[in-house]
């Protein structure tokens, strides 16, 4: 018999109760949003393979990340989003934002790097700052992070409204985050700056 499947509630539940993590309804729709989940459901309802979830916190344990780095919070891929240089020519740099785990928009390695790694409301000195320190640049879902999401910027990109980081597509991921991790995000901008070691109290 197939597994019974979860409502998102049952869901958000189960996570809470597994991790302690805040996990909510609108949380489990993200993750299917981005692909981190499937959504059995034929109508508008959320249904969620309990086997999925557990292969999900299994692969992306809660943790506490002994490194600082640049948190970006990320939505589902946007397919309209562009992003323009500062300078002229005022060329396009970007038309995606977000994330989308299983590349169903086929997005070359460097479209899904500058759907995460702009545009960010960033000083130019802020951004500078986190290139001079090798700081790693690391996206999540609601807290969920996969190595796909994790880039090392190595130059700053002058954007209309904000800037961008210029990375190296190939390179992703953190020696510290092999697989995934589940990481506390605390509400508010999309962007911050997190000290080592950092968690909710």
């Amino acid at each position: 018999m197939p597994p019974v499947l979860l409502s998102s509630q049952q869901a958000a539940d189960e996570v809470r109760a597994r991790t302690g993590f805040k996990s909510h309804t609108r949380w489990i729709r993200n993750l299917c949003g981005t692909g981190l989940l499937t959504d059995h459901s034929p109508n508008s309802r959320v249904r969620i393979d309990p086997t999925e979830l557990d292969l999900l916190l299994l692969r992306h344990p809660r943790r506490v990340l002994d490194f600082d780095y640049l948190g970006v919070s990320l939505i589902p891929l946007d397919s309209n989003s562009p992003a323009f240089h500062r300078d002229p020519p005022w060329g396009l740099y970007r038309t995606y934002a977000g994330y989308d785990h299983h590349n169903t928009a086929r997005l070359t390695p460097d479209q899904r790097a500058r759907a995460i790694t702009a545009r960010w409301l960033i000083t130019d000195d802020l951004a500078q700052d986190i290139v001079d320190r090798g700081l790693p640049l690391i996206g999540s879902v609601g807290g969920i992070v996969t190595p796909q999401m994790i880039y090392w910027p190595r130059a700053v990109v002058p954007l209309q409204g904000g800037v961008g980081f210029d990375v190296d597509p190939e390179r992703i991921g953190h020696p510290d985050i092999p697989v995934g991790a589940l990481i506390d995000v605390d509400p508010g901008g999309p962007w911050r700056l997190v000290p080592a070691g950092y968690h909710h109290s």
